[in-house]
């Protein structure tokens, strides 16, 4: 039903199955409960962390994203039921998507159809990192939380951002250098003399971890290339400093700095920023300055 947005036919079915009256639900004051049946823990019907995702999902996808907060929470607070990282990530990613400025061009009906505000994505991030969830940003927030810096030109907290997400991309590189560091001696230990890594359903335990380092070197490689397209959005046109004085500083200060601390992540292929006097353009080995 969500996936066609037929939404009359999602909230019938949390009224009957559940008791939930999503209209109900959004004229509530943010501490009140509606008094109604609930199901027995044992029940089959019993809300889980699974219905809050899958209720993140369709709300979101159908551009109700204000209404899928307000649910969620209220059945996480009434049922008891902790909303987990897998619900935050998908109501973050529906924030972010919704949030996104849309074509101007755009002539059809419902163009802004719930269009949120781009603060929207900070927002969520500091009730979701803050008492009493405290969830743990992965590297997929961090990178639309930076793209939506970017678009809001705040340079402090984008930076910032940058910082953590080195941060955890280096912790990804250690754990899967140390998963590579102890495979073969638990080769040498199992008598494994073939590995196919290529298997979805490995056959032994060393196998197995060996199929684990890999996904997680992948990991690492998808974080260094997040990374990377942040020093380009970092570096691209005009958007920091402003006018006068603040330009400056970025020009001589700021954005020098910024090269040198994410320089293991600069494009390969070259990159330049602008100054007051011209270009700097930096190739693969070379510094170009050109006025």
């Amino acid at each position: 039903m969500g996936r066609e947005g037929d939404m009359a036919g999602v909230r019938s079915i949390l009224r009957k199955v559940w008791d939930i009256d999503v209209d109900a639900i959004l004229e509530l004051d943010d501490d009140s409960f509606i008094t109604n049946n609930q199901p027995s823990h044992q029940s089959p019907s019993y809300p889980t962390q699974h219905l809050l995702f899958t209720l993140a999902h369709v709300f979101g996808s159908n551009n109700e994203l204000p209404a899928a907060l307000r649910i969620i929470d209220y059945i996480s607070r009434k049922y008891s039921i902790e909303i987990d990282d897998e619900t935050w990530a998908q109501l973050f990613e529906w924030t972010f998507v919704l949030s996104t400025p849309r074509y101007k061009g755009r002539k059809s009906d419902g163009a802004q159809l719930g269009q949120l505000p781009l603060a929207s994505v900070e927002n969520l991030w500091n009730t979701m990192t803050s008492e009493p969830y405290n969830v743990k940003p992965t590297m997929p927030m961090y990178n639309r939380r930076i793209r939506n810096l970017w678009k809001r030109q705040m340079l402090d907290p984008m930076l910032e951002a940058m910082r953590a997400g080195k941060k955890l991309h280096n912790q990804q590189v250690k754990r899967s250098r140390a998963m590579a560091k102890d495979l073969p001696e638990e080769i040498s230990m199992d008598g494994a003399s073939e590995l196919n890594p290529l298997s979805l359903f490995p056959t032994s335990l060393t196998s197995a971890r060996h199929h684990e380092m890999e996904l997680q070197q992948l990991y690492g490689y998808r974080d260094f290339l997040m990374v990377s397209r942040w020093v380009r959005l970092l570096m691209a046109g005009t958007r920091w400093g402003g006018s006068g004085e603040a330009t400056l500083r970025w020009q001589r200060i700021g954005a020098p700095n910024a090269v040198a601390e994410f320089w293991h992540f600069r494009p390969r292929e070259g990159f330049a920023y602008r100054i007051a006097t011209g270009r700097i353009q930096f190739q693969t080995f070379t510094v170009m300055i050109t006025s």
